[in-house]
């Protein structure tokens, strides 16, 4: 059996990504309990959501392109300049 994780993503302090966020694994892990900034983000549709949460502050200064469930939990919040949201 074929682990496609691809690495899990725990943020809980600032994280500054200076291209792009992508996320793209069948089953990824990427939680956002800190302030994540990045120029785009892209979430394919190959991706499971059980673990893709934004819990704080998800800031994407250009494009942001989801293409799966997306969680924003009650404190989380999203800002961005640009939103692609197919689900």
């Amino acid at each position: 059996m074929r682990d496609d994780r691809a690495g899990n993503i725990y943020n809980f302090g600032t994280m500054n990504v200076t291209g792009i966020t992508h996320v793209s694994a069948t089953y990824p892990v990427w939680v956002n309990e800190g302030k994540w900034t990045t120029e785009n983000f892209d979430y394919a549709e190959k991706a499971q959501p059980v673990n893709v949460i934004n819990k704080c502050y998800l800031t994407v200064k250009n494009k942001m392109e989801v293409y799966a469930l997306f969680t924003v939990d009650a404190h989380g919040s999203v800002v961005t300049k640009d939103l692609l949201m197919t689900k």
